[in-house]
């Protein structure tokens, strides 16, 4: 193993004082690379994998315990955990899922450690930058949040006192620590900290993107505010971005009250006997389900649409105007934010729409950003289709939300609130709605722009149309939209 001349000067003794920096000192000097600088509690690892080393003086000989505390980069929920490998001087000592801030932990046989050399890797399974998310123009890309990492000898010493273990933590600060730590399960190296996680039912509200979820969402708000629905945001992706913990609707059906329930917001694919999202403190139970869903014409021209707010949080990602601009519109330019937010739907040429649909189409009806949140249209309405075998619950398409308004009455299978609460809300939430779109803010204007049905026909030429279609007859007729066909 090479080390770094710092590191080779970073000598841990048991004879040490407790303090081994003064205050206020940095760490750097165990760092190789892949770290970001240092944060107010923490540093990330940047890229696929992150290296540190040091040489431990005085525990020649002895198992250790490696313990770091860290919590993956998740995109505010888009990304379901980081898988993390960790090699110690080369050999792989264990595989950690990193989610919420927890403690990681592994014994590190004494035989890798060498003439008291220690080094520490952490290989990043999907390290994303935030920009790619819409989340900042931070281009890093991160992998795992370290608050702290301990180094502690296993077992008795033979002398009168403990023996110490390096502690480092995100406040610039290392010390040894006077005391023998034995592993909570010496046999498991993926174990984490134990905490108070409480079982919750999940009532899932669920679509892929552009398809109408905000529209439910608000109407269950509305129609349960009298029967306990939080009037709180209940989107699993904003709550996720908080690490809070969603709250419970009292709201729901008996039937699903044998645990704590909660009636989320998503765009995650089913997956069975799976958490769609993982948040601290609470385990979610999938428990039912209401699937809106809506045909993949209208959810593009929905999506470029959306772009003109999607592109304010991309602006400076060169990979993100390729994709859009060039990619998918083919168009021979590069638009600026303020420009491109000027720029209605209807006046984005034909061809170039056209464009956008054969990219959309090639591209396996998979819309780049939403990718790693929901998987392809395809994918995510199978997998709510799916859940049907094994949750109760509803698919309901959007064009017959629109067309009649007795499909929201569904919603009642699964709350206490009845059909008059929820025509009631539904009447509230149009009009609101219908408000925004033409006299909202700018972004109201944005998201609230069509709600209407198979519009998709006054933008794509029919040549486009019939190409779109012929190659995705089969897919279209089985998710229910035979009738699509009869739109042309």
């Amino acid at each position: 193993m090479v080390m770094s001349n710092n590191a080779v000067e970073s000598s841990i003794s048991r004879q040490d004082a407790i303090p081994l920096f003064q205050s206020g000192a940095d760490w750097e000097k165990f760092l190789l690379g892949g770290w970001a600088g240092q944060g107010e509690s923490h540093r990330w690892t940047v890229g696929e994998h992150a290296d540190m080393a040091m040489s431990i003086v005085g525990l020649m000989g002895r198992d250790l315990l490696l313990r770091i505390e860290c919590a993956g980069f998740l995109a505010g929920g888009m990304i379901e955990h980081q898988s993390v490998e960790v090699l110690v001087n080369g050999s792989k000592v264990a595989s950690w899922m990193a989610r919420r801030l927890a403690w990681h932990e592994v014994i590190v046989p004494n035989g890798l450690i060498v003439n008291g050399d220690m080094q520490v890797s952490l290989l990043i399974g999907n390290p994303a930058a935030p920009v790619d998310y819409g989340m900042s123009k931070d281009t890093r890309k991160l992998g795992v949040r370290v608050q702290a990492m301990e180094i502690l000898p296993i077992g008795n010493t033979g002398e009168s006192e403990p023996a110490a273990g390096l502690s480092v933590d995100g406040h610039n600060r290392m010390k040894l620590g006077k005391r023998v730590h034995q592993p909570i399960n010496p046999q498991n190296d993926e174990v984490q900290a134990s905490e108070a996680v409480v079982k919750h039912n999940a009532i899932w509200i669920a679509s892929y993107p552009k398809s109408g979820n905000t529209w439910i969402h608000s109407v269950l708000r509305f129609a349960g505010r009298d029967y306990g629905f939080p009037q709180v945001d209940m989107d699993a992706y904003n709550i996720l971005s908080k690490d809070a913990r969603p709250t419970v609707c009292p709201a729901v059906k008996q039937q699903f009250t044998g645990l704590p329930c909660v009636a989320l917001k998503t765009h995650a694919a089913y997956k069975k006997n799976e958490q769609l999202h993982c948040f601290t403190g609470a385990e979610l139970v999938n428990a039912g389900y209401v699937h809106i869903y809506r045909n993949p014409l209208d959810v593009l021209l929905s999506y470029l649409n959306f772009t003109k707010l999607e592109y304010k949080a991309q602006a400076s990602s060169a990979r993100y105007r390729k994709t859009l601009f060039e990619d998918m519109l083919g168009l021979g330019r590069q638009y600026e934010y303020e420009d491109w937010l000027e720029i209605k739907l209807d006046a984005i040429p034909q061809n170039n729409l056209d464009h956008a649909l054969d990219y959309f189409s090639d591209n396996g009806l998979a819309l780049n950003t939403f990718t790693g949140m929901s998987g392809s249209w395809a994918e995510h309405t199978q997998s709510w289709f799916d859940a049907a075998r094994d949750i109760p619950g509803h698919s309901i398409r959007y064009e017959d939300c629109l067309e009649d308004p007795e499909q929201f009455v569904k919603l009642c299978d699964l709350f206490r609130f009845d059909r008059s609460d929820v025509l009631s809300a539904l009447d509230y939430v149009n009009s609101r709605a219908r408000s925004m779109s033409t006299g909202g803010t700018k972004d109201q204007s944005v998201f609230y722009n069509k709600m209407s049905a198979y519009y998709f026909k006054d933008y794509f030429s029919g040549e486009a149309i019939e190409r779109f279609l012929v190659r995705h007859e089969s897919l279209l007729k089985d998710s229910g939209y035979a009738s699509i066909f009869n739109h042309v």
